[in-house]
């Protein structure tokens, strides 16, 4: 325990240990990772392209679009920003399965002298279930499990953002394809709006952020006040 406790995923894990979060809270629906993702949009600001999501309708606002950054990333999920190595950026090469992982966590559970291994494949197994996931395989890059021996050198909260950005980026008009985090933009849009029905009233400090909301709950809110733009009505069609 003394080891899980000192890796960079401990507050996103201690809600789970603590049996704060139960996994029914957890679950997201489709079409709204799709609405959510298809508001995403850049503004150029001060000679930077700016990451947002256009959230026009709510509030009654036509012009409301906020920014979404790594710090959002930070306090949603429970992660310290760092000054990070250089060679952080994820490539997918070859690929570790999460049932792979998973026996193995089951073998280094058995062996007290493993247990370093089994934080870095209980790091390891989070990035390939929640953060870093590439749909339908659940397949995980090799040079991933080279991230969690230097873990502690790592700005997860940056990695995360950029994993997520980068991907929605490479499938412009496509939001069904893509990759990574997706429901930390649907965690950011409770976080930024405040109209999330939290899961106790006056939970105002819990943290990570995450635990404050269960994912219909944000899901339902997506669907009721973001009504679709008509640029993404056959985008949006199941």
């Amino acid at each position: 325990m003394k080891e899980l406790k000192a890796c960079p995923f401990w507050d996103f894990y201690e809600p789970f240990h603590l049996k704060i979060v139960d996994g029914k809270e957890l679950v997201k629906t489709a079409d709204a990772c799709r609405m959510m993702l298809a508001r995403f949009t850049s503004l150029s600001k001060h000679g930077r392209d700016l990451e947002c999501f256009n959230l026009s309708s709510i509030k009654d606002r036509k012009d409301l679009i906020l920014q979404i950054t790594p710090a959002h990333a930070a306090v949603i999920f429970g992660f310290q920003r760092i000054e990070q190595r250089p060679d952080h950026e994820m490539k997918n090469d070859k690929t570790k399965k999460e049932t792979d992982i998973y026996d193995y966590l089951k073998n280094c559970l058995a062996d007290d002298s493993k247990a370093k291994d089994f934080v870095r494949f209980f790091v390891l197994f989070i990035m390939v279930t929640t953060f870093f996931a590439h749909k339908g395989d659940q397949d995980l890059a090799y040079q991933y499990l080279e991230q969690t021996f230097y873990m502690n050198e790592i700005s997860w909260p940056d990695v995360t953002h950029n994993s997520l950005m980068t991907s929605i980026l490479d499938a412009p008009l496509k939001p069904e394809d893509v990759k990574c985090c997706v429901v930390y933009p649907l965690y950011w849009f409770a976080e930024v709006t405040h109209i999330v029905k939290k899961k106790v009233a006056g939970e105002e400090k819990s943290y990570p952020r995450f635990t404050r909301w269960n994912l219909m709950d944000v899901c339902s809110a997506v669907k009721k006040k973001l009504p679709n733009f008509d640029a993404e009505k056959d985008i949006l069609k199941e």
